[in-house]
């Protein structure tokens, strides 16, 4: 059967690999220059089938080299061979202007795949724990998919390891393929070396991927590794600081892995161990045979039970209001690496606080991440399950094309919260507790609910800091206030990436009441652009950074089938912030919106002067104030509570009540 699929894959790849040398071909003679057909065809096929030969023996290893670039060039080479011949058919250019056209896209898009695949960058996020811990926060450094090998280079594996000793982290975690293929040119180079000077207050642990399977050579792998005080975990769980349970998985390559939930009774989690404040609990689990634990953690034992008493750390104690001497116990923290995130129900429904993986690259050459993304469940970024955090990483290195056009070489900076009680994590109360003040972030400052909720916000004890989102500076002057210059528009280009200076919504309640009308728009496209882009961007931008809450202004009929453009926007834009599936997202609907606005807008003047004599009659259409809508906003914030809820305009009203009277 595997001779059989064999076959038929070098019968595609060779057909396929024809037609874009027959292409390649028809540019060159369309230019005059094309010369000695058998010669361009013998060299052709062997550049086309290099990256096969390179895998065929250590010795041929080199020639995968250029394997790895010809296959940048045999994917966008076929997408762009097919548009260019039609191009050819149906228009006066010949072949060869149209095939120097797409030479010279190509080289466009290698040189942006090579800056994005050799200029990483840091994905900071800050994730609330519903449990308390012994510390206030803990800072994860991650990442996966390294693949060093005969490709990469030193330079790039040392900016890895200065970026992340630079922010000083609790632990570092390596989510799997850190070493490609054939793990000599890893040992030979020592690569291994820069790796081992990662610095982390509980130590460096990896697992092992799918790539490290296939190079075959993972006994060396993990000695090479744990001579530079790595520790790789295999299908086991150490115990890290007395509370930190850290489960590394065996890829599922390897088809003996255990399954998750023998794991957790191996680590004696099927009741969750408490670390309490002096008195000790017991930590029960498996070790992996043979395996040393690291410095700073003890292996999770079946023979013989251990005590773990409370230590003060660095941001907590026993005197600390985030940990609390006299609270209930401290729950022990279970983090599970898992390089390939083919499952993450399991893990949700286990108990697992944290789950990292790697793996899929996001598909690194665009548009493949159309097909990471129909496969997993979560093909990259973060993902709340339940009470689990997932985060999956696109990879620090590459695999095959040193190229990226579908995704940036990255790691990330993640700081788990903890809180002193359970849901806790929006509660007025529980940062109270904390002794944390509120964070707010508004977009939309200058218009009617925003300025509303800027006013609101800095008079609110609860917020110790308010960032205003300006396209200019309005010359506000207050102690809490700073305004950030945005430009939306490039925010909408960056993908969810920051484009202001400072612009951090890690733990902040963003508030979007961003929006315009077609009038002052002047086209659909324009007003689509506001309602629709920009906040979607936000909110992206909100979920990359960890952001606590998103609130946002939509409209009464919100409706993405409506036959009415308005409120069709405005339906889509709900819509598609439902599926960025954040954290909390709060959806506001008013009627009509009463206020004094800056621009004159006759229509809604005519109505806010006739309708509050009939608003006994108008029920849910009954207009509703943007000072309402702002206090409906905070109420709403500062309540709590996970998912998403649909405030329409009668809970506006009652949420601003609600807001008037506990002020």
């Amino acid at each position: 059967m595997r001779i059989v699929a064999l076959i038929v894959f070098m019968a595609i790849y060779g057909g396929l690999s024809f037609l874009l040398g027959w292409s390649i071909k028809a540019w060159l003679v369309g230019l005059g220059v094309f010369r000695w057909e058998p010669v361009y065809w013998a060299l052709y096929f062997l550049v086309a089938f290099s990256p096969i030969i390179g895998r065929l023996h250590r010795f041929f290893r080199p020639v995968a080299v250029i394997g790895n670039v010809y296959f940048f060039l045999f994917e966008y080479g076929l997408l762009l061979a097919i548009p260019g011949a039609l191009i050819v058919r149906f228009t006066p250019l010949d072949a060869g202007v149209v095939g120097t056209a797409v030479a010279l896209v190509l080289f466009l898009l290698a040189a942006a795949g090579w800056f994005y695949a050799h200029s990483p960058v840091r994905r900071r996020l800050v994730l609330h724990v519903a449990k308390p811990g012994r510390v206030r926060s803990l800072r994860i450094a991650m990442a996966s998919d390294f693949h060093v090998g005969i490709m990469s280079g030193k330079r790039h594996l040392q900016a890895f390891v200065d970026g992340v000793n630079a922010i000083k982290p609790d632990l570092v975690l390596l989510a799997g393929d850190i070493v490609d293929d054939d793990a000599n040119w890893f040992m030979r180079r020592k690569m291994g070396d820069i790796l081992g000077q990662l610095n982390a207050k509980h130590g460096v642990y990896g697992i092992l991927g799918n790539h490290e399977y296939y190079g075959g050579q993972i006994p060396e792998v993990v000695e090479e590794l744990a001579r530079n005080g790595i520790r790789v975990l295999r299908d086991e769980t150490v115990l890290v600081d007395d509370w930190i349970h850290l489960t590394g998985r065996e890829d599922v390559t390897n088809r003996n892995r255990k399954p998750l939930q023998a794991l957790k009774r191996e680590a004696g989690l099927e009741t969750e161990p408490v670390v309490t404040d002096g008195s000790g609990a017991e930590s029960i689990g498996t070790h992996g045979p043979g395996m040393a634990a690291a410095p700073g953690t003890e292996p999770v034992r079946t023979d013989a039970p251990g005590t773990a008493g409370s230590q003060g750390a660095e941001s907590g104690g026993a005197d600390d209001p985030g940990t609390g001497a006299g609270r209930r116990g401290t729950a022990g923290l279970w983090i599970v690496m898992n390089h390939t995130p083919d499952d993450l129900a399991t893990p949700a429904e286990t108990g697992v606080d944290l789950h990292v993986s790697g793996h899929t690259h996001r598909g690194q050459l665009w548009p493949n991440h159309w097909i990471t993304r129909r496969i997993f469940e979560l093909d990259y970024g973060y993902k709340r399950k339940k009470d689990m955090h997932a985060v999956v990483s696109s990879g620090y290195g590459y695999w095959g094309p040193p190229f990226r056009t579908g995704s940036r070489s990255e790691w990330w900076d993640i700081e788990l919260v903890f809180l002193p009680e359970h849901g806790a994590e929006g509660s007025a109360e529980g940062r109270a507790e904390a002794g944390m003040k509120r964070k707010a972030v508004v977009a939309g400052a200058t218009g009617l609910v925003g300025s509303e909720l800027v006013r609101q916000l800095l008079e609110d004890e609860a917020y110790g800091t308010v960032v205003s989102l300006v396209r200019r500076k309005t010359g506000h002057a207050h102690p809490k206030l700073r305004e950030i210059i945005t430009d939306y528009r490039a925010l909408v280009a960056g993908n969810g990436e920051p484009t202001a200076d400072g612009l951090d919504l890690a733990g902040a309640d963003v508030f979007c009441a961003l929006g315009t009308t077609i009038k002052k728009a002047g086209t659909q496209a324009a007003f689509r652009e506001v309602d629709y882009d920009y906040p979607l961007a936000l909110g992206r931008l909100a979920k990359a950074q960890g952001a606590a809450r998103f609130l946002i202004v939509t409209s009464l009929g919100a409706d993405p089938a409506s036959r009415i453009f308005y409120s069709r926007v405005k339906g889509e834009v709900e819509e598609a912030l439902r599926q960025l599936e954040l954290p909390a997202l709060d959806l506001f609907r008013p009627s009509l919106l009463l206020g004094k606005r800056q621009e004159f807008r006759f229509g809604e003047r005519v109505a806010a002067a006739i309708m509050p004599w009939f608003s006994a009659l108008l029920g849910k259409y009954r207009p509703v104030h943007a000072r309402e809508v702002a206090a409906a906003m905070i109420r709403a914030a500062k309540s709590g509570g996970t998912g998403v809820r649909v405030h329409e305009s009668h809970r506006i009203r009652e949420l601003a009540g609600e807001e008037k009277a506990s002020g």
